[in-house]
């Protein structure tokens, strides 16, 4: 599933502990120009920004921003994979209209191989316990597991007293799975 362009500025700004109100005021500070919370936040509404504006959004957040074309025909086939490309950590892929232009928040990352599902949010595979609702099973939820390269699918109530029983088993070593949907 592709996140929009302000669903993904929606989760940078939540992983920074950053408010809309903190954003405006950055670009108002980067560029001069008057910018309110409100206005920002019906911008981020309707998800309907010119390629300007997601640069400059981009840029106020220290990420940069790069375009992707997607043929219909073609797929994307001739696009360099995201593990091929030498630079960038990818922090969200969204598809706009139609499915034909995929942008992406980049920063910074090594060449490494991807042999799993990727993380749109990092463009790295996802990690062992890695959580989401399943997609068709009411009450079901999936566990990617990365060394098996795939989603295993559990019964939520009882991969919650598994998690339970392991946190109390495990004390502060323990890790909490990361919940994505």
């Amino acid at each position: 599933m592709d996140l929009t362009f302000a669903e993904q500025v929606k989760i940078l700004l939540k992983r920074r502990k950053m408010t809309i109100k903190d954003l405006a005021d950055l670009i108002e500070e980067h560029t001069g120009k008057k910018m309110s919370r409100q206005n920002l936040t019906q911008q981020l509404g309707r998800d309907n920004f010119q390629e300007k504006d997601m640069r400059l959004i981009a840029e106020v957040l220290g990420c940069t921003m790069q375009i992707t074309l997607v043929s219909e025909e073609l797929g994307t086939a001739g696009a360099v994979p995201y593990a091929a490309v030498e630079a960038p950590v990818v922090t969200g892929v969204a598809a706009s209209v139609e499915g034909k232009v995929v942008t992406t928040l980049m920063k910074h990352r090594k060449k490494r191989p991807i042999l799993g599902e990727v993380n749109p949010l990092t463009g790295e595979e996802y990690s062992s316990n890695t959580v989401r609702t399943h997609p068709v099973l009411s009450g079901y939820v999936q566990v990617y597991d990365s060394s098996e390269h795939k989603w295993t699918d559990l019964v939520e109530a009882e991969f919650l007293k598994f998690q339970e029983e392991k946190h109390a088993m495990m004390g502060k070593d323990y890790e909490p799975p990361i919940y994505i949907d």
